[in-house]
């Protein structure tokens, strides 16, 4: 979600900087980006406090912009022009590390930016129409157009949604485990980031802006706000007012591999094929693969997330242990391995980017073309789907789980299916009537909110650390007196950073346990000033991740 300043349009002063349409149209979007970094950065810290921006990650976001005919740094056009027009206040430290100076720009969102306070930035891609009416300008045809023509069927309670928010960044709720990119983020919570992409999400559902699209020439998927929705949040959906379940398929993705190794052994399937494909057909695939490679303490979805980024869509150009272990000739599958190698070769290098490509376009065939349209075709309109997922009534659920099963069956499987009852809201909210108490953090000097940037990726949460020094930092700023508090602090601060390499590359196919260096002795000042040092460095490496709950 992007912020948009209700005193300044940004719109109109690059008209009046000479900006062109085509460069408004291009870069707007920028300068709503920069603005919303820094607001949301400054509304966690206070609203009189500096903050620290990582201009080389902004350069890889934003890229370069034409200026005058000259090809410039965006992220230097847009914080030049934000500081002219009073949107910023900007200030730069300069400091010594390994013999060289290096600039770091210090940010805040100017007072007079937000004398009428700010709000949700819609972008282009959606135009009011009469009376206020939203209307999305993008074109869709087909099941496509008809899928979303049925969502005029959807009600959506907002007030309940927004107040399960609350309640979940009141009491820091945990969230699943998650992967982004090579970095697998455990113990997170809702935190004020993920509180305002809720509320994005929830305001969005409340206007009825779907932000519809097709990927027709590619996945063939559909996609809707609902998509992106938190299960949580998405539960507060409603179809011809009533609550709805899941009808899910077990293994989707991996059911579609299923039908393409059919296609190609045809009736004499290899002993190993034969059992990927039951493992599929009665939904103990993943269960049997998590212990195959010994992860059985990982969390399930965090699981399927890293099984798919090493065995499915790899590039081949590693053999990650765990792709030898599914490959294993007495327990594994070495046929299906063998299988996915092929189906990734090409001329171009980036060829294995076709195959889950090819994988999402089966399943949206059979989900779209197939279950939904013959749904829609018996006047069976009381669903939606999230790929390979139909949330419908109980009413039509018989008869959608008929159908799936029915569709499937024509491409040679059997599909499994997994029937979901929606969570109690009310629960949800305040489990066994009881409303946890939210955990107060205390105004704390800005290293200790980098160290909750940095949590959603540590083995304990940053309230306890804030504990440790809750009575002694009062507001004040970081000083070189440590408080007596911050021994503890100290040293969890430091364990937060153990292993961050400066640059998230590939990793190695398994991670080798590394023996933990000798602690080196060094004064209070040397501490402070090394802890200090590692936290401007890491900075920016999770609170750019931009992460879909």
């Amino acid at each position: 979600m992007l912020y948009i300043s209700n005193a300044k349009s940004f719109q109109e002063l690059m008209k009046k900087n000479g900006y062109s349409r085509t460069q408004i149209k291009n870069h707007l979007w920028e300068y709503h980006y920069v603005f919303t970094h820094v607001l949301e950065r400054t509304e966690l810290r206070g609203k009189n406090v500096f903050v620290i921006v990582n201009v080389s990650r902004l350069d890889e976001k934003l890229g370069k912009m034409k200026v005058n005919g000259c090809s410039q740094r965006a992220s230097k056009v847009i914080l030049d022009d934000l500081t002219k027009w009073d949107v910023l206040i900007r200030e730069y430290t300069n400091t010594k590390e390994k013999e060289k100076y290096s600039t770091r720009v210090r940010l805040k969102v100017h007072d007079s930016a937000l004398v009428d306070g700010y709000g949700e930035w819609i972008s282009d891609d959606i135009l009011p129409g009469p009376d206020g009416e939203v209307v999305e300008y993008k074109v869709l045809t087909g099941i496509y157009k008809r899928l979303l023509d049925n969502l005029s069927i959807l009600d959506f309670d907002a007030a309940g949604a927004r107040a399960y928010a609350k309640n979940a960044l009141d009491t820091r709720k945990t969230l699943r485990d998650k992967r982004v990119d090579y970095v697998l983020h455990k113990n997170r919570f809702v935190n004020r980031r993920v509180y305002a992409s809720y509320v994005d999400k929830i305001t969005k559902l409340e206007k009825r802006i779907w932000c519809a699209s097709s990927d027709e020439n590619k996945t063939k998927r559909f996609f809707t706000i609902l998509h992106s929705t938190p299960a949580a949040i998405r539960d507060f959906v409603t179809i011809a007012g009533k609550k709805s379940v899941e009808v899910d398929i077990s293994s989707s993705q991996c059911l579609m591999l299923a039908i393409l190794l059919k296609r190609h052994y045809g009736e004499e399937l290899p002993r190993d094929v034969a059992h990927y494909i039951e493992l599929c057909e009665t939904g103990r695939f993943y269960a049997y693969v998590q212990e195959l490679v010994g992860a059985q303490s990982m969390q399930r979805e965090a699981f399927k997330q890293e099984f798919f980024a090493k065995i499915f869509y790899s590039s081949e150009r590693k053999r990650y242990q765990w792709r030898t272990m599914f490959a294993d000739t007495e327990k594994g599958f070495p046929t299906v391995s063998a299988f996915i190698t092929q189906q990734k070769l090409g001329p171009d290098k980036d060829a294995y980017k076709q195959f889950p490509v090819a994988l999402s376009a089966l399943e949206s065939e059979i989900m779209l073309e197939g279950i939904a349209t013959r749904l829609m075709s018996e006047a069976v309109t009381e669903f939606y789907t999230v790929h390979d997922a139909f949330y419908c009534t109980e009413d039509v659920r018989g008869r959608v789980k008929e159908v799936l099963l029915e569709v499937f069956a024509q491409y040679g499987v059997k599909a499994h299916v997994k029937e979901k009852p929606p969570f109690s809201v009310a629960e949800a909210v305040a489990p066994s009537g009881v409303v946890v108490p939210a955990i107060t953090m205390p105004v704390a000097p800005d290293w200790l909110d980098e160290v909750e940037t940095q949590s959603m990726n540590t083995p304990e949460p940053v309230a306890k650390l804030a504990a440790l020094v809750e009575e002694e930092v009062e507001g004040e700023p970081a000083s070189p007196a440590r408080p007596s508090g911050m021994d503890a602090a100290l040293e969890h601060i430091k364990a937060l950073f153990a292993g961050i390499d400066d640059e998230h590359n590939e990793p190695p196919a398994e991670p080798i346990a590394q023996p933990a260096p000798a602690p080196v002795p060094r004064s209070d000042d040397e501490q402070i000033a090394w802890i200090l040092a590692k936290l401007e460095r890491h900075e920016a490496s999770v609170s750019e991740l931009e992460l879909e709950y």
